[in-house]
């Protein structure tokens, strides 16, 4: 921590300095001092994706997503096009807060920038089985167990929404029956 300090005394506008500082308080459980030097990060370079990220995952976990979709409508488009991370997390928290259209188009560049990330392929089922687009969400958990077939979350995910499809397609021929 000393060293750090030092750091930041000599480059005290160092976004990577407060980035690192961040990371270290999290090791520690400081959440509060990491989120502090993550921010005064984020402060000093809007673009530092890495320090965005971070702060976004451990905004999330303190389910404060409001907090994120707010700070990330001050992120240029083209920052969160260039980082899968970020983009999944600005996702997921839209996703928490049933923005759907906005969390998919989110999911769909972490995905796009990634796409051998089988994380971000099974948050976009999860995202579209939250929408009620049950085929959508099938794909993605196929494409995720595709990439990582010993993801059991996965798996029992894809079984619900397969059960949810096979109700809709027997009402539907039942429909055309009659």
């Amino acid at each position: 921590l000393k060293s750090f300090d030092k750091s930041i005394q000599v480059r005290p506008t160092s976004a990577d300095c407060f980035f690192n500082l961040g990371n270290l308080y999290q090791k520690m459980g400081k959440t509060e001092d990491a989120l502090k030097a993550w921010k005064r990060a984020t402060t000093l370079d809007p673009h530092h994706t890495k320090a965005l990220t971070n702060l976004f995952v451990a905004l999330d976990e303190r389910e404060e997503c409001n907090t994120v979709v707010t700070m990330a409508k001050n992120i240029q488009n083209e920052v969160v096009h260039q980082s899968a991370s970020l983009a999944f997390q600005i996702g997921v928290c839209l996703g928490k807060t049933a923005r759907f259209v906005e969390a998919e188009r989110h999911l769909k560049i972490a995905a796009q920038l990634n796409p051998h990330n089988a994380i971000y392929h099974a948050n976009l089922g999860v995202l579209y089985q939250r929408w009620a687009r049950y085929d959508l969400a099938e794909d993605s958990y196929l494409q995720a167990l595709l990439i990582d077939s010993e993801m059991s979350s996965v798996t029992g995910n894809l079984q619900a929404v397969k059960q949810r499809l096979n109700k809709t397609r027997t009402i539907i021929e039942s429909d055309e029956q009659s």
